[in-house]
């Protein structure tokens, strides 16, 4: 018998629900039993749980959807998921398994299979003491350090959930710029997939736009760790601009919105998605009389159309992601038209549009029919429209493409005078969903 544990069972129907609940209950275990996948994730953001046994087949939110939330809070080692389900032959089997569903038993369910499942899962999850390693300190390289030969290391310049970023100089030329490592504690999810990494990082390689961070120089280092090496830009993100100063004006969000959309434009064309788009990854920077935008950070990019790999974990930001890439469908530029409608948003409210405490309940609000909320604040009919057209929930909806979203904010009527909104109150509580995943 294997260790009594805490065990949240979602289940609509009532019977079967109260089945497993008393059954497990004679076990030892400590049950958790709800009817539907919205309050199974709210048991979760109270939790913990030792193993979660889920209907793959429930209205409203499915087990799918349950699933993929879990998973941005959870690996398989640390919280196992079985799926319940009446359909053994149905691709729903294949696709809960390949977004991480740790087993799974038929209805009617044969109580001693599911109870010898469930210990067999418990004896393999990872302890407390085998949890992912916290983000790893930006000073590990060490002032003086070089990388690869070619680029010596002069400081930390940040990290993200994904990557480290130092500040180093170019051996050979003097130059300064930017070095994305890869966290080692993350190392597993890119190594996977490190032919497609080389791949794309020969197309961004080739992408030259005056609003694109260059790319200067790529490689793997020893032991299949990957690396970028991107030109030195000096400047704030418009996520630290729009905390700063509060809201852009209209006129001024469309300026720089815009050339984000035309760098988007040159990306899209050349076949790269960018994946990743947010405030945090647009540098506003003062060379002049006007301030530009340059979009950083193409590293987590993808090749458009082309489905992401099943086994690997779903890179970006929650409070970004558009929600076909949710349900593992093939990516296009439409996926960065929506993050770039919500970034839009942000720069005239000052506020993250989908944004909640925890990334599982963020990512339910992509994933529900009901539209972005644009706040009564923003009163420019032809903004409300671009934004709506551009962050629809489906991609049918959307801008066919980013030429198509500069054509509308082009012709939106704004009054070069109109003010920025005032700033908003500052959040009360931690937050979770802007942290890469």
């Amino acid at each position: 018998m294997a260790q009594h544990a805490a065990l949240l069972v979602v289940e609509d129907d009532p019977d079967s629900r109260d089945m497993l609940t008393r059954r497990l209950q004679r076990q030892g275990h400590a049950v958790t039993a709800v009817e539907d996948g919205g309050l199974a994730l709210d048991a979760l953001a109270r939790g913990p749980f030792d193993l979660v046994i889920l209907d793959l087949l429930m209205p409203g939110l499915s087990g799918l959807d349950v699933l993929r939330a879990i998973r941005l809070e959870h690996s398989p080692r640390e919280l196992p998921v079985i799926m319940v389900t009446a359909r053994t032959d149905s691709e729903d089997v294949v696709a809960a398994m390949s977004l991480g569903a740790t087993d799974y038993v038929a209805k009617p369910v044969d109580f001693p299979v599911l109870l010898a499942r469930i210990e067999a899962q418990l004896r393999l999850r990872a302890p407390q003491g085998d949890r992912p390693a916290p983000p790893l300190p930006v000073e590990a390289l060490g002032v003086g350090a070089v990388l690869e030969g070619r680029y010596a290391i002069e400081g930390a310049l940040g990290q993200g959930g994904f990557s480290v970023v130092y500040r180093a100089r170019q051996i050979t030329t003097g130059q300064e710029v930017a070095v994305k490592l890869l966290r080692p504690d993350r190392a597993g999810d890119a190594v996977a997939e490190l032919g497609l990494f080389r791949r794309e990082m020969e197309v961004i390689g080739r992408l030259r736009h005056p609003h694109i961070v260059r790319l200067i120089d790529w490689g793997v280092l020893r032991g299949g760790h990957p690396f970028t090496v991107l030109e030195l830009v000096e400047g704030e993100t418009l996520a630290e601009l729009v905390a700063r100063q509060g809201p852009l004006a209209p006129e001024e969000a469309r300026r720089l919105l815009l050339q984000v959309l035309d760098a988007l434009s040159c990306a899209h064309r050349a076949g790269v998605v960018h994946l990743d788009l947010k405030p945090q990854n647009v540098m506003v920077v003062s060379t002049g009389f006007r301030r530009s935008a340059l979009v950083l950070d193409f590293g987590l990019a993808a090749i458009a159309d082309a489905p992401e790999a099943p086994g690997a974990g779903l890179r970006g930001t929650p409070s970004y992601i558009a929600p076909e890439r949710l349900r593992r469908e093939p990516v296009t530029g439409q996926a960065d038209l929506y993050a770039w409608g919500l970034m839009l948003l942000e720069a005239l409210t000052g506020e993250v549009a989908m944004r909640k405490h925890t990334r599982a309940a963020t990512v339910l609000q992509h994933l529900r029919d009901d539209p972005v909320p644009i706040p009564a604040a923003v009163t420019n009919p032809d903004l409300r429209q671009v934004i709506a057209r551009a962050a629809a929930k489906r991609p049918a909806d959307r801008f066919a493409s980013a030429d198509e979203a500069i054509a509308a904010l082009e012709a939106a009527r704004i009054d070069p005078g109109e003010p920025a909104l005032p700033a908003p109150a500052p959040p009360t509580s931690s937050d979770t969903a802007t942290r890469d995943l």
